[in-house]
């Protein structure tokens, strides 16, 4: 299609319009400086009518604003350089249109090298006054050549079109950016310049302010990429409306950027992400939540396999711990053997990286690992070392298999930031496992250790049915199968015996098997507990019951709440003190000395005595209604005498004790002292054969005891007090008789205590614990 004279016209007047209409200043200026053209913008900002500047020099336009020497000394410096240039001032007097003045002052020297064109712009917006000098050129390169020169030297691609869309005009930045040589352009349809030749066609009128709209351009090779264009409808002075002039700024160099800052945003929030996960994570879950952040890695990688490979605490094997592969890929095996792999395998064990774009990457000696890089069909991969306090722990690895790719630096340095957290989490790991199994071997030793206790425990038991109760005797076994039946009830045991057979022994085997075994066993001495403090014992006192209760005090039966309660020498109980423990037994209930609160205790009874509770019942020493109530279960431990199989046992039992206590080793006890001892009665019982036993060790020089000489001595005392009795019945006659001799006074001067040199107290618990009462108050 060619040109019309008219349309050439039409051309030349829609040009002029432009520049005079330019939202910016314009002027033209000769090769002295001097103004040879202006618009109507520029003598708005400069506030001189055009007829009085041209032929001035450039600078008096700006006398008012500027100051002249710097204006006229950088800009005319600025121009004589030949080349486009962009200045950006803040320099002017305070005030213009009620507006603080800034802006950009552009200038360009033209082609002809007949003058230079200079543009202000006093707009905050650099596109707008782009936009406005744009727009003149248009015109002015339409109009003469001197417009076309200044056009020419624009950065920015700039086309004109006409009403019906084809290109009229294109500056030499078009034919940079697009690949079209002016003559190409020249006519053709403005949608060849689009990736969508629609989007071409309906192109919006884009004036104004507005910062243009991106589009999808494509160059003449086919290329595309993306720009952002500006529009705007002009129109000549006969009215003609249509055309439009277009700016394009190639935005692939700021889109890569943005892609860049895109990327590196999610890097770090997946750095982040990962940094926070392993902080308080239980160690059983580590391991499942390294393989998801290489998963996704791998995605931010678009690599289609990674993992982790640790090398061994002997540093002589390399295994892939963890590793994840996408779906379809073959994975790599967790066993690595280094003859398959040796450089790369090489490297690792000496922690060095390995960046590999393509298999020709390796050097000339690695033919295997190419040949299994080939295998597993892997393009390029990159090896990372995992290291924490100077030890090598492995490398993280990442792999393509699709195309090459290469590892920049910037890329490589992130990828270091997760190993790290990778390696801390791994080191922390393995910690938690080697303390998880030294924590399983002192189970295991622990456990081996009470299989043992319990094997020795059981061959305990089997020949002596309780650990702590020691013999084989029918007489004993008849107790253990009485304990046997009554421990998994809660009925109330009265245990009878001499002194000395072992009563508490079978009152804690009772316990020990029984449902309350886990609650504490109470132990209450009747005989030993002055009368006047076995109530406040028993049940307790409140602050200031009585004189020297200075606090509240919990009493045995409290304690013992949901447990056993064991009162030893239950005979020596004084008879106010039955009442109350009668009350408590039969309703588990009772007050605590100073308070009229009621507690509740839920407590199995366990009594023991050496004495014939019948007796004493009958001789008004223990209540009836008592002995009845603990007379449930009773059970008589029968004295040594009377199992005299058991005493080999027992002394084997006392002398490991008794050895292992002092330091020394018995390795045997003559026969003829185990016999002596066997026919020994025994009047103590078994406390007395420990007795005898413990002095016997302290004597022996050797490893052999004798007990011949502690023997002699106990059977002749034993001998020379036959006739006598025990030595609490002696005493018990003897006080007796003094009482009577006093007419049972105990204090005062003629008092039995004076004639016993005891204090009056000191006999009274003699008296209650002997059980020796006045005669006329039995009751």
């Amino acid at each position: 299609m060619k040109k019309t004279d008219a349309q050439i016209m039409e051309g030349l007047v829609l040009l002029e319009d432009v520049f005079e209409s330019a939202p910016c200043g314009l002027m033209v200026l000769d090769r002295e400086g001097r103004v040879i053209r202006m618009n109507r913008h520029q003598e708005k900002i400069s506030k001189k009518k055009r007829e009085a500047v041209i032929g001035a020099p450039f600078h008096e336009t700006w006398k008012r604003l500027i100051e002249e020497d710097y204006y006229q000394g950088r800009y005319w410096e600025l121009l004589n350089k030949g080349t486009p240039f962009t200045v950006v001032f803040n320099n002017v007097l305070p005030q213009f249109y009620d507006m603080r003045i800034s802006g950009i002052a552009r200038g360009a020297p033209l082609s002809s090298g007949d003058g230079f064109l200079l543009l202000h712009d006093i707009s905050q917006e650099v596109h707008r006054s782009e936009f406005a000098r744009v727009g003149a050129m248009t015109q002015l390169t339409e109009s003469s050549q001197f417009m076309r020169d200044i056009l020419d030297s624009s950065p920015n691609a700039v086309v004109a079109t006409n009403a019906e869309g084809f290109i009229v005009f294109a500056n030499n930045t078009v034919t940079q950016t697009f690949g079209y040589t002016k003559g190409e352009l020249l006519w053709e349809n403005l949608s060849c310049l689009f990736d969508d030749p629609e989007e071409g066609g309906a192109i919006p009128a884009v004036t104004g302010d507005n910062p243009g709209v991106e589009v999808r351009c494509r160059r003449k090779d086919g290329g595309p990429f993306p720009a952002r264009m500006r529009v705007r409808e002009i129109r000549t002075r006969e009215g003609t409306e249509g055309s439009r002039l277009l700016l394009f700024v190639d935005i692939t160099h700021e889109k890569e950027m943005e892609l860049s800052l895109q990327e590196r945003l999610r890097f770090e929030t997946l750095l982040s992400d990962l940094s926070a996960t392993f902080v308080n994570l239980p160690a059983e879950e580590i391991d499942e939540r390294i393989i998801e952040g290489i998963k996704e890695i791998c995605g931010f990688l678009n690599t289609a396999r990674g993992g982790i490979l640790q090398i061994s605490e002997d540093g002589k094997n390399v295994s892939i711990t963890h590793s994840w592969a996408i779906e379809g890929i073959e994975p790599v095996p967790t066993s690595v053997k280094v003859r398959t792999w040796p450089w790369m395998m090489s490297q690792v064990s000496h922690g060095e990286p390995i960046l590999l774009r393509s298999v020709d990457d390796l050097p000339v000696d690695a033919d295997k690992d190419k040949a299994m890089m080939v295998r597993y069909g892997i393009k390029s991969v990159i090896f990372l070392p995992l290291g924490v306090g100077g030890k090598n722990l492995g490398s993280m690895v990442f792999s393509t298999i699709r195309a090459e790719q290469s590892w920049p630096e910037d890329l490589v340095m992130r990828l270091k930031l997760c190993g790290e957290i990778f390696a801390n989490a791994i080191l922390r790991n393995r910690a938690e496992q080697a303390l998880n199994e030294a924590f399983s071997e002192i189970k295991q030793l622990k456990d081996q250790i009470e299989a043992e206790r319990d094997y020795l425990r059981a061959e305990i038991r089997l020949e002596h049915a309780y650990e702590d109760v020691i013999g084989k005797s029918q007489a004993l076994q008849a107790v253990l199968h009485k304990v046997e039946q009554v421990a998994p009830t809660d009925a109330t045991v009265i245990v009878m015996g001499e002194t000395g057979t072992g009563k508490e022994l079978i009152a804690r085997a009772i316990h020990d098997a029984s449902l309350r075994k886990d609650r504490p066993l109470v132990k209450v001495d009747c005989a030993a507990l002055p009368s006047n403090l076995i109530e406040s014992e028993l049940f307790g006192h409140e602050k200031g019951a009585f004189s020297g209760a200075h606090a509240r005090h919990v009493g045995r039966f409290e304690i013992a709440d949901r447990g056993t309660l064991f009162l030893d020498e239950i005979g020596e109980l004084p008879l106010e003190v039955q009442a109350k423990l009668l009350r408590a037994i039969q309703e588990g209930e009772f007050e605590r000395l100073g308070s009229t609160k009621t507690i509740r205790a839920n407590v199995r009874i366990l009594a023991a005595t050496n004495r014939d509770l019948v007796e004493e019942v009958n001789n008004g020493r223990f209540r009836e209604d008592l002995w009845y109530r603990l007379n449930v279960f009773p059970m008589t431990v029968p004295p040594l005498r009377d199992r005299r199989e058991d005493i080999p046992l027992l002394v084997n039992w006392f002398v490991m004790k008794a050895a292992k206590k002092m330091g020394k080793k018995i390795s045997s006890i003559p026969a003829k002292d185990l016999k002596a001892l066997e026919q020994y009665d025994w009047p103590g019982n078994v406390r007395e054969l420990s007795n005898v036993i413990e002095r016997a060790v302290i004597n022996a020089d050797g490893e052999v005891m004798r007990v011949v000489d502690a023997l002699t001595t106990l059977q002749s005392t034993d001998l020379k007090r036959s006739d006598r009795g025990t030595l609490a019945d002696m005493e018990r006659d003897y006080i007796v008789e003094t009482l009577q001799e006093t007419h049972w006074k105990i204090s005062g001067k003629n008092g039995a205590a004076n004639l016993l040199g005891l204090h009056p107290n000191t006999l009274r618990g003699r008296m209650q614990k002997l059980g020796i009462r006045q005669p006329w108050n039995r009751r």
